[in-house]
This record gives C-alpha cells, structure tokens and sequence, in this order.
C-alpha cells in the first residue's frame, strides 16, 4: 500500500546486507553496491501462486510498516464485535476507530517520547511518527539516523520527527518513514498532493521547536506550552484555532 502510493521511490528499501551500514562511509563501495542491487521490490514477484525471490540476498524488513499492519490486523479482528468506539497505541503508533468525531491526540517532542508539545485533532485513522531519539545510533562518537535512505544506501539526515496521520495504519506507518527520509520541504509537498494523507514536521529552530503543519491538520493543531516544552511556531497556509484542554495519548517513535 505504501510503496504504491508514493509511485515506489521512498519506500521501497530492504535491508542491506552488509555488515553496520550506519558506517556506510566506512563500507567499501563495491559493499555498498552490492547490497543495494539486492534490495527493492523489483528483487521480488508477486503472484496469485504466491511470491518469489528474484535474488539470493534480497529480504524483508518489517521496520517501516510492521506495527502498521499489526494494528490494521487488530482492527480487522474485532470489526464485527459489539463495541461503540476505540483506541489502541502500540509502541506510539495510535489507531482510532468509531468515534463520534475526532479526537485530540498528543505529538511527542523529536527528542524526549515523554514530553508532550503538540496537540492534534484527527477524525479516525491512525498516527504514526518516525525520529531518533529512540533508535538513533552512534558510530565513532558521532550521531546518525536509524533509518535509511534507499536512494544513497545511507542514514538519512537526524532531523527532527515526522508525524503522518493517514486513514489505515499500513500508510501511516510506511508514510511517516518515507517522510522522514524526504525531508520537511518534500514531506509536506507529498502530503499537499496526497488525499487523505495529513503530516506535521517537529524541528529545531532559531526560537525553539518549530512545528510545520500541512493544510488539513494546521487548523486542528495547538502548541502546549510548559516548562517542559518550548513555545512552538506552527507554520501553514492556514491559522491554528486553539483546542480544549485534556489529557490523551501521545503518538512518539
């Protein structure tokens, strides 16, 4: 689902297979080239008979869509139960059902899963948020994403979070890995061009978090200031209406 929807070119990465590819500069070339002819959809065919392998090394890697599906499946297994409304998070992803209209939900700040910065109000559908501030790794001291960039075979730039609230859980969780990887300003032009696909991108900037909203979510989104998190600066083609105080969970990475 996800790699259809954005055309097959952010999120279509398989695991590399060589040896710490967060040290990819520290890789031989000839590694690297190696690894990345083996990865893809295109190593793969699908068919009614079932799926095959088209190269020894390539593989599956459920990181970018794996709690996505389990909570799409979850969802499937209860749909025909008796039940009025629900809310399930699994490991920070949030999955929304049969709510009587939206709901505020909380964006985690980039650098701590626990501290709240952002409100939201989203109808049904699931959140999904892709950083590093849990996964990031280290090589020779210094910091770098956990998340690959399929186009470089590299660790994509640390910066920031990217959160996609999208109507499956599949998409938002394929969506906001290959966000991440895009970038801000590429990010928030696929969401722009995407129906059904909202995004907000939490940064640094020169007076603290800054907080970019695509169009469907900036009215629906409110900066919560404590002394835990620093004013954030929401930045859109539409203004920001303020939304009732309550306490919710938080979607993080």
């Amino acid at each position: 689902e996800g790699y259809y929807l954005d055309d097959g070119s952010i999120t279509e990465a398989q695991p590399f297979n060589c040896q710490n590819v967060f040290a990819y500069d520290l890789i031989p070339a000839s590694e690297l080239e190696s690894a990345s002819d083996a990865s893809g959809l295109r190593r793969w065919s699908f068919e009614p008979a079932g799926v095959r392998r088209l190269h020894p090394r390539a593989g599956f890697e459920e990181g970018a869509f794996g709690k996505g599906a389990s909570l799409d499946a979850a969802l499937e297994a209860v749909e025909e139960l008796s039940w009025r409304s629900l809310s399930i998070d699994l490991g920070g992803q949030l999955l929304e059902a049969r709510h009587a209209g939206p709901v505020r939900r909380l964006v985690a700040h980039p650098d701590d899963r626990g501290t709240p910065v952002l409100a939201l109000r989203v109808p049904d559908g699931s959140l999904a948020t892709s950083g590093d501030s849990e996964r990031g790794v280290f090589v020779d001291g210094e910091a770098r994403s956990h998340v690959l960039d399929p186009r470089s075979a590299s660790p994509a730039p640390r910066r920031g979070s990217a959160t996609v609230w999208a109507r499956t859980a599949l998409a938002a969780d394929c969506l906001s890995t290959a966000c991440y990887v895009l970038g801000p300003d590429a990010a928030l032009a696929f969401a722009e061009a995407h129906e059904g696909v909202e995004l907000v991108w939490l940064q640094d900037g020169p007076r603290g978090l800054v907080a970019r909203c695509s169009s469907g979510l900036a009215i629906h989104c409110e900066a919560l200031l404590s002394s835990a998190a620093p004013e954030i600066h929401v930045s859109s083609r539409r203004d920001t209406s303020p939304l009732p105080p309550k306490s919710e969970p938080i979607a993080s990475h």
